[in-house]
């Protein structure tokens, strides 16, 4: 009896000593699941975020491109307002996208230069000039209010500038003629080209000019009479007419007399004034030279005629 009964109480240990590592076993089991789901988790918050971070990124490089196209578009319409304002517009390291014949279509400009040469590229057109001392600038004017032009300024051998103007036609750029000014002193006003151009006769003196722009080239509008405004001394006695092609001797200047040179037709005729009585005068160029006066028949260069006569060189 006692034999069974202890055989009894083995078999009791033994079956739950299995019942208990049975429970610990299911036990580490659950443990593993909960870890495992929790690993699980955190993968996933961690793959969510990350998609979040890069939808993020991907958002703000949206922005900043978007951002980006839309400064450009602004500053390009802003370029193509700014050049039909009436004075060269620069552009900015010699590139800028332009509709210069206003078909709707851009133009794409790229433009580099030396002291000598440069090369204008529109599209794939390609065009190369020489100048002297070029400044290596590349402006945009609208000249006519409807197309744009380019202009090309250089300094010139002694401080004489001059300026490219560049039109564009049927796909190629056209040089549509040479303005013999400083590039700030050029606008447009009602499709009338203003400039300061040196006199070309008589005394080396900026006077105001005018051009038109048609058909890709530019022409001179002749303005009748072009001021210089400037006070000489006689230096002898000098018979003036009274008009153009009027009498000769009909108004004196006396030698000494103070004289304000009152402008040119820029041709062959000058208009004077004396100071002193008021009166004024018209002096005639002697044919095919710069400054002298014709008097009486002969030419007299008018630096024997007038002291303080502005001649270049």
């Amino acid at each position: 009896m006692k034999i069974k009964m202890f055989m009894l109480g083995v078999t009791a240990a033994v079956v739950l000593a299995a019942c208990g590592e049975g429970a610990v076993m299911e036990s580490s089991k659950a443990e593993e699941t909960t870890t495992a789901a929790a690993a699980s988790s955190a993968e996933t918050e961690a793959a969510s975020n990350a998609a979040e971070s890069s939808e993020s990124e991907s958002n703000t490089a949206e922005e900043t491109t978007a951002e980006a196209s839309q400064a450009t578009t602004e500053a390009a319409i802003a370029l193509s307002e700014k050049v039909k304002m009436g004075t060269p517009v620069l552009l900015e390291g010699g590139t800028a996208e332009l509709d210069l014949d206003q078909d709707g279509n851009k133009e794409k400009i790229q433009f580099t230069a030396t002291a000598d040469d440069y090369e204008l590229t529109v599209n794939d057109v390609v065009t190369q000039g020489t100048g002297w001392s070029l400044t290596g600038e590349i402006y945009a004017l609208s000249m006519d209010g409807s197309t744009v032009e380019l202009l090309i300024p250089e300094d010139g051998p002694s401080d004489d500038p001059l300026i490219y103007v560049y039109g564009y036609d049927n796909g190629g750029m056209k040089l549509a003629g040479t303005l013999a000014t400083g590039i700030h002193d050029i606008s447009v006003t009602d499709g009338k080209i203003n400039c300061r151009e040196l006199s070309s006769i008589f005394q080396t003196v900026g006077v105001s000019t005018q051009y038109k722009y048609e058909k890709h080239t530019l022409i001179s509008v002749d303005l009748g009479f072009y001021k210089m405004n400037n006070t000489v001394t006689a230096l002898m006695e000098i018979p003036a007419y009274d008009e153009k092609n009027g009498e000769e001797g009909a108004v004196v200047i006396s030698e000494g007399s103070s004289v304000k040179i009152l402008g040119t037709d820029n041709k062959e005729w000058i208009e004077i004034e004396d100071i002193a009585s008021g009166k004024t005068g018209w002096l005639k160029l002697a044919p095919d030279t710069y400054s002298d006066l014709e008097i009486s028949g002969a030419a007299i260069p008018s630096t024997v005629c007038f002291d303080g006569i502005i001649l270049a060189g």
